[in-house]
């Protein structure tokens, strides 16, 4: 772990540099060499990773599979990316070194653009595992980096662009359409009654929403999972617990501090509860978890923005502190204590 914690220190320094100089117009260069130097050790640490990531292996046979026609994804883009790398080379690496510059290019630009607390959703980046789990779920891990980066488009209204983008996403990774009629959520408020109301409805109703999900999933080409090494199901019980607790932070600073209403806040709450919704279905749909994974992304945005609603400086300290404690139990939980992702010890080529 010390070669990410490395990364993670050194990436949050020239994030820090940066967002110093990000509103003085004479030092711009400066703000972007240092922006730059944030994603490097990011970049990095993905680059030079050799075996590390439970996908890794099926992404080096894909590799050569695509090449010589015996095998491939569903996802055009990907397969035109590998084909390309193939060109020039048959080293697999430089397919691991194409997706790191793809995913991080997308999600810096977008915290960049978007976050209200750079170093902070760097932070987030980290300790909420969606880094590590970008050196495991490759392709869905690009369709996520471009939805944030889409999401500016969201708050604009421009629907056009958006969907652009999201299309590009599926291209990359077909979870990616569940990004279309969240397009449609912004403007709906987040209430709080109305999230307990309807989780109570979920609950109460979910044998027979399970028997109805169940039955149009096998009706998809999603079916395969049912009968694969994946439909054994267990309830993600910490990742659902740590999930309604980031829930109960969102509206709370959404209902005291949101003077202003912001619909974007609204937005971010409401992304929040359906992943909750999401882990619910743990317990009986094969790899549901990504898409929670997948509306979680937005939170790396979200919490910066609503921790900044806390007008008091060390309450606000506070809330930071108990933030990380919260997602540094979720990182350690789900690195070491349940094996996921893979991505420890790190290694290279050079230390085999």
């Amino acid at each position: 772990m010390a070669i990410y914690l490395i990364m993670l220190v050194v990436s949050v320094f020239f994030a820090s540099c940066a967002r110093k100089l990000q509103y003085e117009i004479e030092y711009r260069k400066a703000y972007y060499v240092y922006g730059l130097l944030s994603v490097l050790p990011f970049l990095v640490v993905s680059a030079i990773r050799y075996r590390v990531g439970t996908d890794w292996y099926i992404y080096d046979r894909y590799f050569h599979a695509i090449h010589e026609g015996t095998n491939s994804f569903r996802e055009p883009l990907f397969n035109l990316l590998n084909r390309i790398i193939y060109l020039f080379t048959d080293n697999s690496q430089f397919l691991f070194i194409a997706v790191a510059i793809i995913t991080l290019g997308f999600t810096f630009t977008a915290i960049y653009q978007q976050s209200r607390y750079i170093p902070f959703s760097i932070i987030l980046y980290f300790l909420s595992t969606i880094y590590f789990n970008s050196l495991n779920q490759m392709r869905q891990a690009i369709a996520m980096s471009i939805f944030l980066y889409a999401s500016r488009y969201i708050w604009d209204r421009k629907c056009k662009k958006y969907m652009l983008w999201i299309l590009v996403a599926m291209c990359f990774h077909v979870s990616a359409l569940i990004y279309v009629p969240v397009y449609f959520l912004y403007g709906w408020r987040a209430e709080i009654k109305k999230h307990i109301v309807l989780f109570g409805v979920i609950i109460v109703s979910m044998p027979v929403l399970k028997v109805v999900i169940v039955a149009v999933l096998k009706l998809t080409p999603y079916a395969w999972y049912f009968d694969s090494a994946y439909s054994e199901n267990d309830f993600l019980l910490a990742g659902f617990i740590i999930s309604f607790l980031l829930l109960v932070f969102m509206e709370y600073y959404n209902y005291v501090g949101n003077v202003d209403d912001d619909k974007t806040v609204h937005f971010m709450v409401n992304m929040q509860w359906l992943c909750l919704v999401s882990l619910l279905c743990t317990a009986f749909i094969p790899q549901v978890s990504r898409i929670s994974s997948a509306l979680e992304i937005i939170s790396i945005l979200a919490i910066p923005r609503m921790i900044l609603f806390e007008k008091k400086r060390n309450q606000r300290i506070i809330v930071y502190c108990l933030i990380v404690a919260l997602l540094t139990t979720k990182l350690v939980y789900n690195v070491y204590v349940c094996g996921f992702f893979d991505v420890v010890p790190f290694q290279t080529i050079s230390s085999m």
